[in-house]
């Protein structure tokens, strides 16, 4: 009696062919523009501003020297409006 071998797709053919779909969605993706909605929110997430840090709880300062430790704290981040050697500080 003779033994027939099945004949189907490998896995490998199956992983090659899910990777090329996936590269393929995102390229679309670029090009036709919808990459765009991932990058809006990380706009909007980076353009803060050192005066807004404050709350209402005084004026905020910039200093190149560091923050006053008893009277003030340093807000981490990177602001629009801090330059270079500058950090921000709010009151406590």
């Amino acid at each position: 009696m003779k033994f027939k071998k099945g004949q189907g797709i490998s896995l490998n053919v199956i992983i090659i062919a899910a990777i090329a779909l996936i590269v393929l969605v995102v390229l679309i993706m670029i090009f036709t523009g919808r990459m765009n909605i991932f990058g809006t929110g990380i706009k909007v997430t980076t353009e803060q501003r050192c005066a807004d840090q404050a709350d209402g709880q005084g004026e905020v300062r910039l200093s190149t020297e560091g923050c006053d430790p008893e009277n003030e704290r340093q807000v981490l981040g990177a602001f629009t409006d801090v330059g270079n050697n500058e950090i921000c500080c709010v009151p406590t």
